[in-house]
């Protein structure tokens, strides 16, 4: 199903959330054009940096615009996924405050446990969250948390890439 123009932004920052959990499960990147630091204290360095520059505001998005509103009016199945998708929000928020505590010899697998479950986050969001949010919500509702999220974002400064550096707007 093509994606609802009011998740497009969201979907957007999934696919960079996506090349962050590659790079965390694997220590590496896959593409030589975006570099990803051997030493796990610089990993945990450029997570912090994805958590304070995109990830809290993803997080903040859904949860102020998507979750929070639509919850009374959705399906209960659908109530539970929301449910436990705000659970993962608040598991993967925990870890990386976290990463602090942790000894060097301790990182290795707490990122990549990170990268697991980001990357199973985003992947049910994008496969079957957003899917069946499009079939239970009303265009006319969706439209106006996408109005919302547009007005969220365009306040918002640009992002720094983590990967290339280059500054973009907010949700694109």
């Amino acid at each position: 199903m093509k994606r609802d123009p009011a998740l497009q932004p969201l979907s957007r920052e999934h696919l960079t959330a996506l090349m962050l959990s590659y790079c965390l499960k694997h220590g590496r990147s896959s593409n030589p054009r975006y570099p990803w630091p051997a030493d796990p204290r610089e990993q945990v360095e450029r997570v912090q940096q994805s958590w304070a520059q995109e990830l809290r505001w993803h997080f903040e998005a859904e949860e102020r615009f998507f979750f929070g509103p639509l919850l009374p009016t959705l399906p209960a199945p659908l109530q539970a996924m929301t449910r436990q998708l705000l659970a993962e929000h608040r598991a993967i928020e925990t870890r990386i405050q976290a990463f602090d505590d942790l000894s060097d010899a301790d990182l290795p697998d707490a990122l990549s446990s990170l990268g697991h479950l980001l990357e199973t986050h985003v992947r049910c969001e994008e496969r079957e969250y957003f899917e069946q949010l499009q079939q239970a919500v009303p265009a006319e509702q969706l439209a106006k948390a996408g109005a919302a999220l547009e007005a969220f974002y365009a306040e918002r400064e640009p992002v720094r890439c983590l990967f290339t550096g280059t500054l973009r707007p907010a949700g694109s």
